[in-house]
């Protein structure tokens, strides 16, 4: 059993790795930046993604200046016509962030 627990780790640590090379390849590694590690994993339970900078009022993009910014992470589950909200705010620091 112990065996099947580790293969079955190891494939899910596989979907997540891929869930994420999908979004970075859709948006770019540099809007990862601004996803939070914690809701990071959310990536792979939805069909479309929007991340929008309330502070600026802008989706899906980097901002120029370093600062902190509040943010709306939106997630579509197509399948289940479920719409997925996170609110939260972030130190961006080109390139580094701090939740």
């Amino acid at each position: 059993m112990k065996e099947y627990n580790k293969h079955i780790k190891s494939l899910i640590l596989f979907i997540l790795i891929l869930l994420l090379y999908a979004f970075t390849i859709k948006y770019g590694l540099d809007l990862l930046l601004l996803i939070p590690q914690g809701l990071q994993i959310y990536l792979g339970t939805g069909d479309y993604y929007r991340l929008y900078n309330v502070s600026l009022g802008i989706y899906n993009e980097i901002p120029a200046n370093q600062e902190a910014y509040n943010y709306v992470f939106l997630i579509y589950q197509k399948d289940n016509q479920r719409l997925i909200i996170f609110e939260y705010s972030l130190e961006y620091n080109g390139g580094v962030y701090e939740e």
